[in-house]
Protein backbone atom coordinates (compact mmCIF):
# COMPACT_ATOMS: atom_id res chain seq x y z
CA UNK A 1 0.00 0.00 0.00
CA UNK A 2 0.73 3.70 -0.87
CA UNK A 3 1.22 5.38 2.18
CA UNK A 4 2.24 9.01 0.37
CA UNK A 5 -1.60 9.90 0.84
CA UNK A 6 -1.42 9.38 4.50
CA UNK A 7 1.89 10.98 5.42
CA UNK A 8 0.87 14.30 3.28
CA UNK A 9 -2.21 14.68 5.54
CA UNK A 10 -0.56 14.05 8.74
CA UNK A 11 2.07 16.62 7.48
CA UNK A 12 -0.57 18.98 6.25
CA UNK A 13 -1.71 18.90 9.80
CA UNK A 14 2.13 19.38 11.72
CA UNK A 15 2.05 22.81 8.85
CA UNK A 16 -1.30 24.00 10.12
CA UNK A 17 -0.21 24.30 13.91
CA UNK A 18 -0.55 20.31 15.60
CA UNK A 19 2.50 19.41 16.47
CA UNK A 20 1.37 16.50 19.16
CA UNK A 21 0.21 13.39 19.54
CA UNK A 22 -1.25 11.15 21.72
CA UNK A 23 -0.49 7.40 20.81
CA UNK A 24 -1.19 4.28 22.12
CA UNK A 25 0.76 0.81 20.73
CA UNK A 26 -0.64 -1.38 17.93
CA UNK A 27 0.27 -2.59 14.46
CA UNK A 28 -2.64 -1.69 12.40
CA UNK A 29 -1.40 2.05 13.35
CA UNK A 30 1.93 1.34 12.65
CA UNK A 31 2.01 3.92 9.29
CA UNK A 32 0.53 6.91 11.31
CA UNK A 33 2.99 6.39 14.20
CA UNK A 34 5.94 6.13 11.81
CA UNK A 35 4.54 8.92 10.21
CA UNK A 36 4.32 11.14 13.59
CA UNK A 37 8.26 10.17 14.30
CA UNK A 38 9.57 10.93 10.89
CA UNK A 39 7.38 14.38 10.80
CA UNK A 40 9.02 15.20 14.24
CA UNK A 41 5.95 15.57 16.49
CA UNK A 42 6.17 15.80 20.09
CA UNK A 43 4.33 12.27 20.83
CA UNK A 44 3.53 10.59 24.07
CA UNK A 45 2.72 7.03 24.20
CA UNK A 46 0.39 5.49 26.64
CA UNK A 47 -1.24 1.52 26.78
CA UNK A 48 -4.51 2.58 27.71
CA UNK A 49 -6.21 4.61 24.88
CA UNK A 50 -8.81 6.01 27.89
CA UNK A 51 -6.06 7.79 29.69
CA UNK A 52 -4.04 8.58 26.69
CA UNK A 53 -7.32 10.51 25.46
CA UNK A 54 -7.83 12.70 28.89
CA UNK A 55 -4.30 13.52 28.49
CA UNK A 56 -4.65 14.64 25.32
CA UNK A 57 -7.84 16.55 25.95
CA UNK A 58 -5.98 18.29 29.12
CA UNK A 59 -2.97 19.32 26.59
CA UNK A 60 -5.24 20.96 24.21
CA UNK A 61 -7.16 22.62 26.80
CA UNK A 62 -3.58 24.19 28.07
CA UNK A 63 -2.46 24.89 24.50
CA UNK A 64 -5.58 25.57 22.50
CA UNK A 65 -4.69 23.69 19.73
CA UNK A 66 -5.62 20.34 18.57
CA UNK A 67 -3.80 17.51 19.40
CA UNK A 68 -4.22 13.90 17.37
CA UNK A 69 -4.97 10.72 19.15
CA UNK A 70 -3.69 7.71 17.26
CA UNK A 71 -4.62 3.95 18.23
CA UNK A 72 -4.63 0.55 16.52
CA UNK A 73 -8.33 -0.84 15.09
CA UNK A 74 -10.91 -2.71 16.91
CA UNK A 75 -12.08 -2.07 20.54
CA UNK A 76 -8.76 0.31 21.16
CA UNK A 77 -10.80 3.25 20.22
CA UNK A 78 -13.69 3.26 21.49
CA UNK A 79 -11.71 3.70 25.18
CA UNK A 80 -11.27 7.07 23.68
CA UNK A 81 -15.29 7.95 24.36
CA UNK A 82 -15.49 9.05 27.60
CA UNK A 83 -12.63 11.87 26.71
CA UNK A 84 -14.47 12.60 23.25
CA UNK A 85 -17.43 12.78 24.67
CA UNK A 86 -16.04 15.32 27.31
CA UNK A 87 -14.28 17.42 24.73
CA UNK A 88 -17.75 17.93 22.73
CA UNK A 89 -19.10 19.67 25.31
CA UNK A 90 -15.96 21.56 26.56
CA UNK A 91 -14.91 22.54 22.79
CA UNK A 92 -11.52 21.31 23.33
CA UNK A 93 -10.32 20.43 20.01
CA UNK A 94 -8.76 16.79 19.26
CA UNK A 95 -8.05 15.11 16.21
CA UNK A 96 -8.87 11.10 16.44
CA UNK A 97 -7.39 9.38 13.89
CA UNK A 98 -8.10 5.74 14.60
CA UNK A 99 -6.28 3.07 12.51
CA UNK A 100 -9.50 0.86 10.45
CA UNK A 101 -9.59 -2.88 8.52
CA UNK A 102 -10.80 -2.55 5.32
CA UNK A 103 -13.79 -1.92 4.30
CA UNK A 104 -14.71 -5.46 3.02
CA UNK A 105 -13.51 -7.23 6.01
CA UNK A 106 -15.57 -6.03 8.94
CA UNK A 107 -18.13 -8.60 10.08
CA UNK A 108 -16.05 -10.61 8.27
CA UNK A 109 -14.74 -12.39 11.85
CA UNK A 110 -11.25 -10.90 11.21
CA UNK A 111 -9.81 -9.52 14.81
CA UNK A 112 -10.05 -6.21 15.87
CA UNK A 113 -12.50 -5.52 12.59
CA UNK A 114 -15.53 -3.78 14.28
CA UNK A 115 -17.73 -1.19 12.63
CA UNK A 116 -15.64 2.20 13.52
CA UNK A 117 -17.23 4.24 10.33
CA UNK A 118 -18.99 7.22 12.67
CA UNK A 119 -18.89 5.47 15.80
CA UNK A 120 -18.17 8.80 17.74
CA UNK A 121 -20.51 10.86 15.17
CA UNK A 122 -23.02 12.05 18.15
CA UNK A 123 -20.29 13.40 19.85
CA UNK A 124 -17.78 14.65 17.23
CA UNK A 125 -18.17 18.25 15.14
CA UNK A 126 -17.06 16.34 12.08
CA UNK A 127 -16.41 12.23 11.19
CA UNK A 128 -14.61 11.72 7.97
CA UNK A 129 -13.06 8.28 6.34
CA UNK A 130 -9.75 9.37 4.51
CA UNK A 131 -9.51 7.02 1.31
CA UNK A 132 -6.14 6.48 0.65
CA UNK A 133 -7.07 4.92 -2.41
CA UNK A 134 -7.65 8.13 -3.95
CA UNK A 135 -5.20 10.42 -6.59
CA UNK A 136 -7.20 13.33 -6.31
CA UNK A 137 -5.52 14.76 -3.38
CA UNK A 138 -8.58 13.93 -1.05
CA UNK A 139 -6.36 14.68 1.93
CA UNK A 140 -5.40 18.16 1.34
CA UNK A 141 -9.40 18.86 0.92
CA UNK A 142 -9.94 16.92 4.24
CA UNK A 143 -7.14 18.55 5.95
CA UNK A 144 -8.59 22.21 4.63
CA UNK A 145 -11.84 21.05 6.42
CA UNK A 146 -10.82 19.82 9.56
CA UNK A 147 -9.07 23.57 9.94
CA UNK A 148 -12.32 24.81 9.09
CA UNK A 149 -14.44 23.15 11.34
CA UNK A 150 -12.33 23.62 14.51
CA UNK A 151 -11.53 27.36 13.63
CA UNK A 152 -15.21 27.67 13.74
CA UNK A 153 -16.24 25.70 16.62
CA UNK A 154 -13.80 23.28 18.55
CA UNK A 155 -14.28 20.03 19.64
CA UNK A 156 -12.90 16.65 18.52
CA UNK A 157 -13.28 15.39 14.76
CA UNK A 158 -12.57 11.55 14.07
CA UNK A 159 -10.98 10.48 10.88
CA UNK A 160 -10.98 6.49 10.19
CA UNK A 161 -8.51 5.36 8.35
CA UNK A 162 -8.89 2.05 6.56
CA UNK A 163 -5.19 0.60 6.11
CA UNK A 164 -4.49 -3.02 4.14
CA UNK A 165 -1.67 -4.89 4.26
CA UNK A 166 0.97 -4.76 3.83
CA UNK A 167 1.46 -2.15 7.10
CA UNK A 168 5.07 -1.34 6.49
CA UNK A 169 5.82 -0.42 2.46
CA UNK A 170 6.75 3.10 4.56
CA UNK A 171 7.77 6.04 1.85
CA UNK A 172 10.19 9.01 2.98
CA UNK A 173 11.53 10.18 -0.14
CA UNK A 174 8.27 11.97 -0.97
CA UNK A 175 7.68 14.09 2.17
CA UNK A 176 7.16 17.94 1.20
CA UNK A 177 9.33 20.50 2.92
CA UNK A 178 8.17 21.21 6.29
CA UNK A 179 7.21 24.64 7.09
CA UNK A 180 6.28 26.21 10.67
CA UNK A 181 2.49 28.37 10.11
CA UNK A 182 0.06 28.13 11.93
CA UNK A 183 -3.78 27.61 10.49
CA UNK A 184 -5.15 26.60 13.60
CA UNK A 185 -6.37 29.58 15.37
CA UNK A 186 -5.95 29.93 19.48
CA UNK A 187 -8.85 31.75 21.15
CA UNK A 188 -8.02 34.70 22.57
CA UNK A 189 -9.66 36.71 25.63
CA UNK A 190 -11.72 39.89 25.23
CA UNK A 191 -13.08 41.96 28.79
CA UNK A 192 -16.18 42.97 28.57
CA UNK A 193 -18.01 45.31 31.49
CA UNK A 194 -21.67 46.61 31.81
CA UNK A 195 -20.51 49.96 29.30
CA UNK A 196 -20.23 47.25 26.58
CA UNK A 197 -23.44 45.92 26.96
CA UNK A 198 -25.76 49.43 26.92
CA UNK A 199 -27.29 48.58 23.69
CA UNK A 200 -27.94 45.66 24.72
CA UNK A 201 -30.12 46.17 27.71
CA UNK A 202 -32.58 49.00 29.12
CA UNK A 203 -30.57 48.56 32.16
CA UNK A 204 -31.08 51.90 34.60
CA UNK A 205 -29.23 53.09 37.44
CA UNK A 206 -30.99 51.16 40.19
CA UNK A 207 -30.77 47.77 37.88
CA UNK A 208 -29.63 44.69 39.90
CA UNK A 209 -27.23 43.16 37.28
CA UNK A 210 -25.56 39.53 37.79
CA UNK A 211 -22.72 38.56 36.08
CA UNK A 212 -21.81 34.92 35.92
CA UNK A 213 -18.42 33.23 34.48
CA UNK A 214 -19.78 28.98 34.09
CA UNK A 215 -16.55 27.01 33.29
CA UNK A 216 -14.24 26.99 30.93
CA UNK A 217 -15.78 27.18 27.42
CA UNK A 218 -12.98 28.28 25.08
CA UNK A 219 -15.82 31.46 24.86
CA UNK A 220 -12.48 33.53 25.20
CA UNK A 221 -15.08 36.01 27.67
CA UNK A 222 -14.26 37.67 30.97
CA UNK A 223 -16.20 40.07 33.06
CA UNK A 224 -15.11 43.20 34.36
CA UNK A 225 -17.03 45.48 37.07
CA UNK A 226 -16.65 47.49 39.93
CA UNK A 227 -20.22 48.31 40.60
CA UNK A 228 -21.96 44.90 40.00
CA UNK A 229 -21.27 41.26 41.64
CA UNK A 230 -19.18 39.32 39.11
CA UNK A 231 -19.60 35.28 40.23
CA UNK A 232 -17.09 32.85 38.48
CA UNK A 233 -17.46 29.29 38.62
CA UNK A 234 -14.87 27.24 40.39
CA UNK A 235 -13.93 25.66 37.19
CA UNK A 236 -13.84 29.02 35.21
CA UNK A 237 -10.45 30.64 34.03
CA UNK A 238 -11.18 33.83 36.21
CA UNK A 239 -11.69 35.24 39.75
CA UNK A 240 -14.94 37.55 40.15
CA UNK A 241 -15.14 40.36 42.87
CA UNK A 242 -17.33 38.27 45.23
CA UNK A 243 -15.85 35.38 47.21
CA UNK A 244 -18.03 32.83 48.94
CA UNK A 245 -21.17 32.88 46.88
CA UNK A 246 -21.72 29.14 46.75
CA UNK A 247 -21.11 28.91 50.65
CA UNK A 248 -24.09 31.11 50.90
CA UNK A 249 -26.16 29.95 48.05
CA UNK A 250 -24.86 26.34 49.31
CA UNK A 251 -25.82 26.83 52.67
CA UNK A 252 -29.57 28.14 51.83
CA UNK A 253 -30.79 25.99 49.23
CA UNK A 254 -33.55 24.22 51.91
CA UNK A 255 -34.25 28.20 52.73
CA UNK A 256 -33.71 29.33 49.38
CA UNK A 257 -37.28 31.79 49.74
CA UNK A 258 -35.01 34.05 52.20
CA UNK A 259 -32.45 34.88 49.65
CA UNK A 260 -35.48 36.42 46.92
CA UNK A 261 -34.06 40.09 48.03
CA UNK A 262 -30.88 39.15 45.89
CA UNK A 263 -32.95 38.08 42.86
CA UNK A 264 -31.27 40.19 39.91
CA UNK A 265 -33.06 42.22 37.22
CA UNK A 266 -30.91 41.13 34.39
CA UNK A 267 -28.23 38.05 34.55
CA UNK A 268 -25.15 38.35 31.91
CA UNK A 269 -23.56 34.97 31.25
CA UNK A 270 -20.24 33.05 29.40
CA UNK A 271 -19.26 29.96 29.70
CA UNK A 272 -20.76 26.70 30.18
CA UNK A 273 -21.90 24.78 33.22
CA UNK A 274 -21.63 25.34 36.98
CA UNK A 275 -20.83 23.04 39.56
CA UNK A 276 -23.26 24.49 42.25
CA UNK A 277 -26.21 23.30 42.80
CA UNK A 278 -26.57 26.37 44.84
CA UNK A 279 -27.25 28.88 41.82
CA UNK A 280 -28.91 26.65 39.93
CA UNK A 281 -31.97 26.59 42.64
CA UNK A 282 -31.32 30.51 43.23
CA UNK A 283 -31.49 31.63 39.57
CA UNK A 284 -33.85 28.81 38.68
CA UNK A 285 -36.44 30.18 41.65
CA UNK A 286 -35.37 34.08 41.46
CA UNK A 287 -35.68 34.48 37.70
CA UNK A 288 -34.18 37.55 36.03
CA UNK A 289 -36.48 39.87 33.77
CA UNK A 290 -33.57 38.78 31.13
CA UNK A 291 -30.65 36.55 30.56
CA UNK A 292 -27.63 37.69 28.04
CA UNK A 293 -25.27 34.70 27.45
CA UNK A 294 -22.09 36.01 25.46
CA UNK A 295 -20.38 33.51 23.13
CA UNK A 296 -19.12 33.09 19.78
CA UNK A 297 -20.72 29.55 19.66
CA UNK A 298 -24.70 28.58 19.83
CA UNK A 299 -24.69 25.01 21.29
CA UNK A 300 -25.76 27.40 24.48
CA UNK A 301 -27.64 25.31 27.69
CA UNK A 302 -30.35 26.87 29.61
CA UNK A 303 -29.65 25.54 32.81
CA UNK A 304 -31.66 27.82 34.71
CA UNK A 305 -34.79 28.16 32.89
CA UNK A 306 -34.28 31.69 32.02
CA UNK A 307 -34.58 31.30 27.98
CA UNK A 308 -30.65 32.93 27.45
CA UNK A 309 -30.42 35.22 24.41
CA UNK A 310 -27.20 34.31 22.88
CA UNK A 311 -24.78 37.42 21.73
CA UNK A 312 -21.81 37.13 19.92
CA UNK A 313 -18.59 38.88 21.16
CA UNK A 314 -18.32 40.34 17.85
CA UNK A 315 -21.80 42.24 17.99
CA UNK A 316 -21.01 44.10 21.32
CA UNK A 317 -19.97 47.64 20.70
CA UNK A 318 -19.83 50.22 23.58
CA UNK A 319 -22.59 52.72 23.27
CA UNK A 320 -22.31 56.45 22.23
CA UNK A 321 -24.51 57.90 24.53
CA UNK A 322 -23.73 59.36 28.23
CA UNK A 323 -23.74 56.12 30.81
CA UNK A 324 -26.13 56.23 33.19
CA UNK A 325 -24.99 56.88 37.34
CA UNK A 326 -24.02 53.57 38.98
CA UNK A 327 -25.24 52.31 41.91
CA UNK A 328 -23.10 49.98 43.79
CA UNK A 329 -25.92 48.94 46.41
CA UNK A 330 -26.72 45.17 44.59
CA UNK A 331 -22.78 44.45 44.86
CA UNK A 332 -22.87 46.14 48.82
CA UNK A 333 -25.92 43.53 49.99
CA UNK A 334 -24.98 40.52 48.07
CA UNK A 335 -21.43 41.37 50.12
CA UNK A 336 -23.29 41.97 53.30
CA UNK A 337 -25.37 38.33 52.63
CA UNK A 338 -21.88 36.55 52.03
CA UNK A 339 -20.23 37.68 54.71
CA UNK A 340 -22.69 36.93 57.88
CA UNK A 341 -23.06 33.66 56.00
CA UNK A 342 -18.94 33.47 55.69
CA UNK A 343 -19.05 33.99 59.86
CA UNK A 344 -21.30 31.24 60.51
CA UNK A 345 -19.31 29.09 58.18
CA UNK A 346 -15.99 29.99 60.05
CA UNK A 347 -18.17 28.97 63.27
CA UNK A 348 -18.41 25.42 62.42
CA UNK A 349 -16.14 22.86 64.06
CA UNK A 350 -12.97 22.95 62.00
CA UNK A 351 -10.76 21.08 64.79
CA UNK A 352 -12.84 17.94 63.93
CA UNK A 353 -10.80 15.94 61.51
CA UNK A 354 -12.97 15.64 58.37
CA UNK A 355 -11.89 15.66 54.14
CA UNK A 356 -13.33 19.23 54.20
CA UNK A 357 -11.18 20.61 56.75
CA UNK A 358 -8.15 18.55 55.31
CA UNK A 359 -9.02 20.03 51.97
CA UNK A 360 -8.95 23.35 52.92
CA UNK A 361 -5.64 23.32 54.91
CA UNK A 362 -3.99 21.83 51.84
CA UNK A 363 -5.51 24.40 49.30
CA UNK A 364 -4.29 27.09 51.88
CA UNK A 365 -0.72 25.69 51.61
CA UNK A 366 -0.59 25.28 47.66
CA UNK A 367 1.18 28.17 46.47
CA UNK A 368 -0.98 30.78 44.60
CA UNK A 369 0.90 30.94 41.65
CA UNK A 370 0.70 27.16 41.36
CA UNK A 371 -1.90 25.46 38.86
CA UNK A 372 -4.46 23.28 40.84
CA UNK A 373 -6.59 20.54 39.81
CA UNK A 374 -9.55 18.63 41.17
CA UNK A 375 -11.04 15.57 40.81
CA UNK A 376 -15.34 15.47 40.43
CA UNK A 377 -17.07 14.25 43.31
CA UNK A 378 -17.08 15.51 46.14
CA UNK A 379 -13.66 17.80 46.02
CA UNK A 380 -14.81 19.75 43.21
CA UNK A 381 -18.08 20.80 45.58
CA UNK A 382 -15.88 21.78 48.37
CA UNK A 383 -13.54 23.87 46.46
CA UNK A 384 -16.53 25.27 44.84
CA UNK A 385 -17.75 26.08 48.08
CA UNK A 386 -14.71 27.40 49.72
CA UNK A 387 -14.45 29.81 46.97
CA UNK A 388 -10.80 31.02 47.14
CA UNK A 389 -9.83 30.08 43.97
CA UNK A 390 -10.18 28.73 40.63
CA UNK A 391 -9.13 24.71 40.01
CA UNK A 392 -9.31 22.55 36.60
CA UNK A 393 -11.56 19.81 36.29
CA UNK A 394 -13.50 17.72 33.85
CA UNK A 395 -17.13 19.51 33.96
CA UNK A 396 -18.59 19.23 30.58
CA UNK A 397 -19.71 15.61 31.42
CA UNK A 398 -18.38 15.31 34.98
CA UNK A 399 -17.47 11.84 34.87
CA UNK A 400 -14.50 10.40 37.38
CA UNK A 401 -13.25 8.61 35.16
CA UNK A 402 -10.11 10.57 33.44
CA UNK A 403 -9.22 13.37 36.15
CA UNK A 404 -5.82 12.17 36.85
CA UNK A 405 -5.24 11.72 33.13
CA UNK A 406 -6.24 15.21 32.29
CA UNK A 407 -4.37 17.13 34.83
CA UNK A 408 -1.22 15.10 33.70
CA UNK A 409 -1.57 16.01 30.35
CA UNK A 410 -1.87 20.09 31.57
CA UNK A 411 1.14 19.56 33.27
CA UNK A 412 2.80 17.98 29.85
CA UNK A 413 1.66 21.54 28.36
CA UNK A 414 2.95 23.89 31.37
CA UNK A 415 6.16 22.19 32.19
CA UNK A 416 7.70 25.66 33.70
CA UNK A 417 4.27 25.70 36.21
CA UNK A 418 3.89 23.34 39.66
CA UNK A 419 0.74 21.39 39.66
CA UNK A 420 -1.27 19.80 42.41
CA UNK A 421 -4.37 17.54 41.92
CA UNK A 422 -6.56 16.69 44.96
CA UNK A 423 -8.67 13.80 44.03
CA UNK A 424 -11.20 11.42 45.63
CA UNK A 425 -9.93 7.88 46.36
CA UNK A 426 -12.22 6.21 43.62
CA UNK A 427 -11.20 9.14 41.20
CA UNK A 428 -7.69 8.58 41.96
CA UNK A 429 -8.25 4.21 41.72
CA UNK A 430 -10.64 4.30 38.54
CA UNK A 431 -7.81 6.16 36.51
CA UNK A 432 -4.65 4.40 37.64
CA UNK A 433 -3.41 3.61 34.89
CA UNK A 434 -2.14 7.73 34.01
CA UNK A 435 0.72 6.66 36.63
CA UNK A 436 1.65 4.06 34.15
CA UNK A 437 4.21 6.52 32.47
CA UNK A 438 6.68 8.29 34.64
CA UNK A 439 4.84 11.55 36.50
CA UNK A 440 5.70 14.54 34.91
CA UNK A 441 8.63 16.02 37.90
CA UNK A 442 5.85 19.12 38.04
CA UNK A 443 3.00 17.31 39.23
CA UNK A 444 1.98 16.33 43.33
CA UNK A 445 -0.85 14.26 44.07
CA UNK A 446 -3.50 14.36 47.06
CA UNK A 447 -5.71 11.75 47.60
CA UNK A 448 -8.93 11.91 49.99
CA UNK A 449 -9.52 8.54 50.77
CA UNK A 450 -12.69 7.89 52.81
CA UNK A 451 -13.11 4.52 51.88
CA UNK A 452 -15.30 4.98 49.21
CA UNK A 453 -18.50 6.62 47.71
CA UNK A 454 -18.95 9.49 50.24
CA UNK A 455 -20.59 11.26 48.08
CA UNK A 456 -24.08 9.10 48.13
CA UNK A 457 -23.97 10.30 51.67
CA UNK A 458 -23.73 13.60 51.41
CA UNK A 459 -26.92 14.06 49.03
CA UNK A 460 -30.30 14.09 49.80
CA UNK A 461 -31.82 11.20 48.50
CA UNK A 462 -29.82 8.01 48.64
CA UNK A 463 -30.48 7.59 52.22
CA UNK A 464 -33.72 5.84 50.38
CA UNK A 465 -31.90 3.23 49.62
CA UNK A 466 -31.68 1.37 52.60
CA UNK A 467 -30.64 -1.62 52.20
CA UNK A 468 -29.56 -1.56 48.70
CA UNK A 469 -27.05 1.47 49.18
CA UNK A 470 -23.96 -0.89 49.32
CA UNK A 471 -24.69 -1.33 45.49
CA UNK A 472 -24.14 2.46 45.35
CA UNK A 473 -21.14 3.23 47.09
CA UNK A 474 -17.86 1.61 46.40
CA UNK A 475 -16.07 0.35 49.70
CA UNK A 476 -12.68 -0.69 50.00
CA UNK A 477 -9.57 -0.98 51.72
CA UNK A 478 -6.72 -0.69 49.40
CA UNK A 479 -3.50 0.49 50.12
CA UNK A 480 -2.14 3.65 48.56
CA UNK A 481 1.55 3.16 49.95
CA UNK A 482 1.65 0.09 48.16
CA UNK A 483 0.14 1.36 45.43
CA UNK A 484 2.90 4.40 46.10
CA UNK A 485 5.78 1.99 46.10
CA UNK A 486 4.56 0.72 42.97
CA UNK A 487 5.24 3.63 40.67
CA UNK A 488 8.06 4.55 42.56
CA UNK A 489 6.01 7.72 44.18
CA UNK A 490 7.22 9.40 47.77
CA UNK A 491 4.63 8.95 50.08
CA UNK A 492 3.20 10.33 52.77
CA UNK A 493 -0.07 10.07 54.85
CA UNK A 494 -2.13 11.99 57.29
CA UNK A 495 -5.25 10.29 59.42
CA UNK A 496 -5.27 13.75 61.59
CA UNK A 497 -4.64 17.20 62.03
CA UNK A 498 -1.24 16.71 63.62
CA UNK A 499 -0.40 14.24 60.89
CA UNK A 500 -1.38 16.32 58.02
CA UNK A 501 0.38 19.72 59.54
CA UNK A 502 3.80 17.26 59.89
CA UNK A 503 3.49 15.53 56.25
CA UNK A 504 1.95 18.73 54.44
CA UNK A 505 5.40 20.27 54.40
CA UNK A 506 7.31 17.50 53.54
CA UNK A 507 4.84 16.88 50.08
CA UNK A 508 5.14 20.16 48.94
CA UNK A 509 8.84 20.52 49.33
CA UNK A 510 9.50 16.90 47.69
CA UNK A 511 11.53 17.11 44.67
CA UNK A 512 9.34 15.80 42.00
CA UNK A 513 6.26 13.81 42.10
CA UNK A 514 4.78 12.85 45.53
CA UNK A 515 1.69 11.00 46.93
CA UNK A 516 -0.11 12.48 50.18
CA UNK A 517 -3.04 10.41 51.16
CA UNK A 518 -5.10 11.76 54.04
CA UNK A 519 -7.13 9.41 55.50
CA UNK A 520 -10.70 10.41 56.88
CA UNK A 521 -13.68 8.68 58.60
CA UNK A 522 -17.03 8.52 56.54
CA UNK A 523 -19.51 9.06 59.35
CA UNK A 524 -17.90 12.49 60.59
CA UNK A 525 -17.32 13.74 56.92
CA UNK A 526 -21.29 13.13 56.88
CA UNK A 527 -22.27 14.30 60.34
CA UNK A 528 -19.58 17.78 59.36
CA UNK A 529 -20.96 18.51 56.06
CA UNK A 530 -25.10 18.46 57.47
CA UNK A 531 -24.23 20.63 59.89
CA UNK A 532 -22.91 23.03 57.18
CA UNK A 533 -25.94 22.51 55.33
CA UNK A 534 -28.30 23.96 58.24
CA UNK A 535 -26.38 26.99 58.78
Amino acid sequence: MNFHNLRNFIQLLFNAGCRTAFTSPGSRNAPVLKALYDLEFEVYSDVDERSSAFKALGFSKATGYPVILNCTSGTAGLNYYPAIAEAFYSRVPLIILTADRPANRIDQWDGQAIRQTNVFANHTRLSETLNLGSSTNEENELCALIIEVINTFPGPVHINIPLTEPLYDFEISSLKEKYFGSNFIKPETRTIGISDLENHLPVSSDSKILFFEGSQGMDGISFSSDHHPVFTDVSAAHHGNCVGWDTLLHSSISNIQDLEKLRPDFLITTGTTTVSKGLKIFLSRFKPQQHIHISPFKDIGDMFGTNPEVIHPDAINKSDRALQPVNSEYLELWHTTINTSKQKFENLDWKLFTEFAAIRKIMDAIPENAILHVSNSMPIRYCSILGNRNVNCNRATSGIDGCTSTAIGIALAQKDKQHFLISGDLAFLYDINALWNPIPLNVKITVINNSGGGIFRMIDGPEKMQNASGLQVTPHNRNLESLAAHFNLPYFCATDHNSLNNNLSDWLHTRGPALLEVRTDMELNESFFKTFKKI
